[in-house]
């Protein structure tokens, strides 16, 4: 049987065994993929076309990187929570621009809300508790958060790839939470001011594939934001 003849067998099959809410794509590892995840990109396509990419570039690669999220979470076999994914890109494409670009407290661009982004610990594998010489970037992210007092904070979480998906998001979220306990008990800093996400390891800044780069990954970033 010739590979276009399988093809199409298994298409037929496919449909016959229902594939609701489905959309056949040459993208990826598979032939039928959830409509979802095709409709963030075309969400992504239409924003870039309007202009978005070039008026509200944060608000712009925040969605690509969710979208890019989306489809990590997909090939791991979490439906589910990819699809909440694609769904957030599309919610987000969709909506106005929320301001421009301006420069925040670390030298970065940023939008006009978010202020201060730190990366400001860094965890052993499969361990919650802070490093040992995490204090003054931990500390500098107390003062950006004082500097405004409509702002609060988002810490977030991270982990090298090393675990299953729903450990590494409970191991991120904790991290998280580590980071956030310390703000608030050193910085006076109201609880209610300051969240905390895990994203697992689905926001690497470097590869997986070394023992440094693995550790660069379990880290802890803390995001300020002026309102």
């Amino acid at each position: 049987m010739s590979l276009r003849t399988r093809l199409l067998v298994f298409a037929v099959m496919f449909l016959l065994t229902g594939c609701a809410g489905m959309e056949f794509t040459t993208k990826g590892k598979v032939l039928f993929i959830h409509k979802e995840l095709l409709e963030a990109d075309r969400a992504i396509e239409t924003a870039k076309k309007a202009g978005k990419d070039t008026a509200c570039p944060n608000m712009f690669n925040d969605a690509v990187k969710l979208r890019d999220e989306a489809y990590s979470v997909y090939w791991s076999c979490h439906t589910k929570e990819a699809i909440e994914l694609a769904n957030k890109v599309i919610s987000i494409t969709q909506g106005p621009c929320k301001g421009g670009a301006s420069m925040g407290l670390n030298g970065q661009h940023s939008s006009t809300s978010e202020v201060a982004f730190l990366t400001v610990a860094h965890f052993d594998a499969n361990k919650t508790k802070i490093k040992e010489g995490s204090e003054k970037q931990l500390n500098a992210a107390i003062e950006a958060i004082k500097q405004y007092e409509q702002g609060h904070a988002r810490v977030e979480g991270h982990s090298d790839t090393t675990g299953g998906y729903d450990y590494n998001m409970r191991v991120s979220k904790r991290r998280a939470e580590a980071v956030k306990d310390y703000i608030i008990r050193h910085g006076a800093v109201e609880a209610q001011k300051v969240e905390a996400v895990g994203y697992g390891s689905t926001r690497p800044i470097t590869s997986n594939e070394t023992k440094s780069g693995r550790a660069q990954n379990r880290r802890a970033d803390v995001r300020v934001f002026s309102n």
